[in-house]
């Protein structure tokens, strides 16, 4: 898992942990607005997955508003993820991205990722 810090306190913003699309959500939210989420998938020991599962999640979906770009919101929410998947027993934690993507590869870089390969699928998801 990424080198994250544990969470520090946010005044005026708390987390809220739910079930989301892709697994557990971690929304942050200020005056009952939410001001983005991470979904992290620790599924991944099911049979149709051929990934090493013992202690290992990845994240599903993490989404910032852009007004809170620069603000480490991110990194603050990977970390009250992370805190979470310690007391589960995950120490690696893997990510997903566009490589032309540049915004989202900065705020996983700036948290502490690390780039391990590369794929082109030829193709793209786009949901709904």
């Amino acid at each position: 898992m990424a080198d994250l810090p544990q969470p520090e306190p946010r005044p005026g913003v708390t987390v809220e942990r739910t079930l989301g699309e892709c697994g557990t959500r971690f929304t942050a939210r200020a005056d009952a607005r939410a001001l983005g989420f991470v979904e992290i998938d620790t599924a991944l020991a099911r049979p149709e997955r051929h990934a090493r599962a013992a202690g290992l999640a990845d994240i599903g979906n993490l989404h910032i508003d852009p007004a809170q770009y620069g603000t480490g919101l991110e990194h603050w929410l990977l970390a009250q993820a992370a805190d979470w998947l310690r007391l589960c027993g995950v120490d690696r934690l893997v990510a997903y991205e566009s490589a032309a993507d540049s915004i989202m590869l900065g705020h996983l870089t700036g948290a502490g990722f690390r780039e391990l390969t590369r794929t082109d699928r030829g193709w793209e998801h786009r949901p709904g």
